[in-house]
């Protein structure tokens, strides 16, 4: 066992004594001097090597387990536990407070799969923090820069483009891996999992084609309307079309909106066949709107709506589901992390492509 570096004995107040036990020995561990498993040297080597007292040494060892960092095993001694933070306790992080309260569908199905990684895999730990803007008053940004300086997460899930907490140690502390999940790569350094939406509507568009429709409706969450040339390249590869009219955006924030938007999308003189919903939060009051308007489905027009698998929206009538399989989201940023942690080169992003609800892969022990 190596033995533990200390420049200087320690001198001034019990508890700045005790935290400078805790932090050396905790070094330690996270940069593999002292393994998972492996057993701290006994209380008297700890109190000697630093010239400490036997309350403050218990004191700091009392630290570190309530960290997650060792348990005790009586007469055997003090050993690193097999899964320390810095190695299975990951950090979702979200930018916005509200998110707390105001949970979109992606976020919901996220946080269902954290839930059943967590029964699958208990050794894996992972925490939520809202509010991470980089102010001052943000208790839970105060507490993720702490458990960053102190290793005891093993990386950090942005649920965000990163950018607001540029110049923290969010960002800038070297040894901590990162991930965003955005849609694109950002000028911050920072590895993307990207939910592919352009996969999302030239499957839906094929799909669409082969069933022989040809007029097509989008209803897009604002966001997407930045979308529409892209769009209406793909309708032209296909064949397809459109009309100025049979394009519109609702932001998911005014959801119940989408209902009156469909109910006059069909009641229009010059009707489509086909409508895509790109957002799953529109899903349940856009297909309440088509049977308010007497809409026959699939008679009339077929609908091709976003999902978050495993977790459809519910609807008024059945809609073939697209969308991404958020467990493979989460998969991908833990591997992401892990890779990083461990020297490994990432790519700069990593895009999950829309799939069919029939493509989805089968929930096994969940």
């Amino acid at each position: 066992m190596k033995a533990i570096k200390v420049s200087n004995p320690i001198y001034g107040r019990p508890a700045d004594s005790q935290k400078h036990i805790a932090h050396q020995l905790r070094t330690q561990i996270v940069f593999g001097d002292l393994a998972p498993g492996s057993r701290l040297p006994t209380r008297l080597e700890i109190e000697s090597r630093f010239s400490a007292g036997a309350t403050t040494v218990q004191r700091a060892l009392e630290l570190l387990r309530s960290e997650g960092f060792v348990e005790s095993r009586g007469r055997h001694g003090t050993f690193v536990v097999e899964n320390p933070p810095h190695i299975a306790h990951y950090a979702m992080v979200f930018l916005s407070a509200a998110a707390a309260f105001t949970r979109n569908r992606f976020s919901t199905a996220l946080d269902s799969e954290v839930r059943l990684l967590r029964h699958n895999r208990p050794e894996l730990k992972i925490a939520e923090y809202f509010g991470v803007d980089a102010q001052e008053d943000s208790e839970d940004y105060q507490r993720l820069v702490r458990d960053v300086r102190a290793h005891r997460v093993a990386g950090l899930i942005f649920m965000s483009n990163p950018y607001p907490v540029k110049g923290t140690p969010l960002l800038d502390e070297p040894t901590m891996p990162r991930v965003a999940i955005m849609p694109f790569i950002h000028e911050i350094n920072v590895p993307v999992i990207s939910l592919k939406m352009e996969s999302f509507f030239e499957r839906a568009l094929d799909d669409l084609k082969a069933r022989g429709r040809k007029k097509i409706a989008f209803l897009n969450p604002t966001g997407i309307c930045d979308w529409q040339e892209k769009i209406l390249s793909m309708l032209a590869e296909r064949g397809l079309e459109t009309r100025p009219f049979w394009w519109h955006c609702v932001s998911p924030e005014s959801a119940e909106t989408a209902r009156f938007t469909t109910h006059l999308l069909m009641r229009c003189e010059e009707r489509p066949d086909a409508l895509i919903i790109s957002n799953d939060n529109l899903l349940e009051y856009a297909t309440a709107g088509l049977i308010a308007a007497g809409t026959r489905v699939p008679e009339d027009i077929t609908v091709i709506s976003h999902c978050n698998f495993p977790y459809p929206t519910p609807s008024a009538f059945p809609v073939q589901r697209l969308g991404f399989d958020a467990r493979c989201v989460l998969e991908a940023c833990i591997e992401s992390i892990d890779k990083q942690r461990s020297g490994e080169k990432v790519p700069g992003m990593i895009s999950i492509p829309a799939i069919f609800e029939e493509e989805l892969i089968p929930r096994i022990n969940a």
